[in-house]
């Protein structure tokens, strides 16, 4: 197993006038309140930083004032998962773990029929989700630790450690919109929750530091202080290319980050000379090249040793949010990389929608394009 530190995080503290707080989801008893970081400056390298391309701090507003409704909404693109405020990966459909466990949904689809048609006139199909548990175990969250998950929409969704473990096999989500970046969570009837929304942006676990609490129009603070941002993060992290450890998050590279580290040419830079600048000492036997934009292009390429042993990445100014990996060039959004002992087998793409299966039976497996 590599020895990783967490990612770079940019660490901005919420800024708001203190309010009295009636808090509706109270901190855990016994456990001293964090003392609010100084509010780092806007447009400054973030010193706090682990060394190599330091993040540069944007603020810590998770709204823009000067975006409304959906605008607002979408600007964050893709779901983060924060652990006390430190990223922990993306939840991208071809980003996530290619062993993540599928928890196929039953459900109706409506067929073409005209009038005085004979039934049926629907048929029982699957939908594919996956359990919150099973995805926060492969990227290495302790679920027997959490105190609490809250899930980012208009406001917060608060899900206590307790509750999360009791409902966790009916507690699932998928992946929504036009470029599959949005989630949607699921859970079962029975489980009562403080509110819900149609879609969300983004999801805090709490291990170690003590939630936040929420007011009674669902508004979050930390020692009376309101939370613009995510809770002991600041800004949503937006973008970057992942390099993930054996399912871990290793790093994010930000290309107007990069600099003097692991420079090899003007617009190539040493993929592990990065990973070690952060702490991240790695020797992988194969790695996926993740390739996911839009609805068409979601995809796992499976690399073997030879071609993650000395790896390069490269800019690509063709396209933003990728970089060009190795000495081919290929057009990646993120990376998992594997050690020995770790390798998952090759899977394909899971289908979105598939005919209903009686428990138990295996999937077919689907056609080749």
């Amino acid at each position: 197993t590599p020895s990783t530190t967490p990612p770079a995080t940019v660490s901005a503290a919420p800024a708001a006038p203190a309010a009295p707080v009636p808090a509706s989801v109270p901190a855990p008893s016994g456990v001293a309140p964090a003392a609010a970081p100084a509010a780092p400056t806007p447009g400054t390298v973030d010193v706090a930083a682990p060394t190599g391309a330091l993040p540069v701090i944007h603020g810590d507003k998770w709204h823009d004032e000067e975006e409304e409704g959906g605008r607002n909404f979408a600007a964050f693109k893709e779901t983060w998962v924060y652990v006390d405020g430190v990223p922990r990966g993306t939840m991208l459909f071809a980003e996530l773990p290619a062993t993540l466990p599928i928890a196929w949904k039953d459900d109706l689809e409506s067929l073409d029929f005209q009038p005085g048609d004979p039934p049926p006139h629907e048929k029982k199909v699957q939908l594919l989700r996956w359990r919150l548990a099973d995805y926060f175990q492969l990227i290495g969250i302790d679920v027997a630790r959490i105190k609490m998950v809250y899930l980012h929409g208009a406001g917060y969704v608060a899900i206590p450690g307790p509750q999360f473990r009791k409902f966790a096999d009916g507690i699932t989500f998928d992946l929504t919109g036009n470029d599959l970046t949005k989630t949607r969570f699921y859970w079962p009837r029975n489980m009562k929750t403080n509110t819900s929304f149609d879609r969300y942006a983004a999801v805090s676990v709490f291990i170690d530091k003590p939630p936040v609490t929420l007011d009674v129009h669902n508004n979050p603070f930390i020692d009376g202080v309101e939370v613009n941002g995510i809770p002991y993060h600041g800004t949503p992290e937006r973008g970057g290319f992942r390099v993930y450890v054996d399912y871990k998050l290793a790093m994010v590279v930000k290309r107007n980050e990069l600099g003097a580290v692991g420079r090899v040419a003007d617009t190539r830079w040493d993929l592990m000379k990065l990973l070690a600048s952060r702490g991240v000492k790695v020797q992988p036997v194969a790695g996926d090249l993740v390739l996911a934009q839009g609805l068409v292009e979601q995809r796992r390429d499976r690399v073997d040793e030879d071609y993650v042993k000395n790896l390069e990445v490269g800019v690509n100014s063709q396209a933003s949010g990728t970089l060009l990996v190795g000495k081919d060039d290929r057009q990646a959004t993120a990376l998992h990389l594997y050690t020995r002992g770790h390798v998952p087998p090759v899977l394909p793409m899971p289908e979105m929608e598939r005919d209903w299966q009686p428990p138990g039976k295996p999937a077919k497996p689907p056609a080749t394009k």
